[in-house]
């Protein structure tokens, strides 16, 4: 059953060589954070455009349902997800921490 929203701490790397989701943790507070990577530089944009393009890929969901909510001229961003299904979060959560 979908929950309402998620919201996620991310920190981005702008102008790496790839784009790819580097960690995807749960605090025992059941807080989320990410660190992640992305090829598009910081002006204009363009890294926050493609933070949510790998985070769509990442969660198989729709741009859409991706918001960056605080944070949008910062490496440091909140990122809320809307329409999600617990058992992608847990999934990738679990998947993170064992490879």
């Amino acid at each position: 059953m979908p929950k309402s929203f998620l919201k996620i701490n991310v920190k981005v790397t702008p102008q790496s060589k790839n784009d790819e989701v580097l960690e995807f943790l749960q605090d025992m507070n059941n807080q989320y954070s990410m660190k992640v990577r992305v090829k598009a530089p910081p002006q204009g944009g363009e890294a926050n455009d493609a933070v949510i393009k790998l985070l769509s890929k990442y969660f198989d969901l729709a741009k859409s349902n991706i918001e960056i909510i605080l944070g949008a001229a910062s490496k440091q961003k909140v990122i809320r997800i809307v329409d999600f299904s617990d058992e992608i979060i847990v999934k990738k959560v679990q998947k993170n921490l064992f490879t």
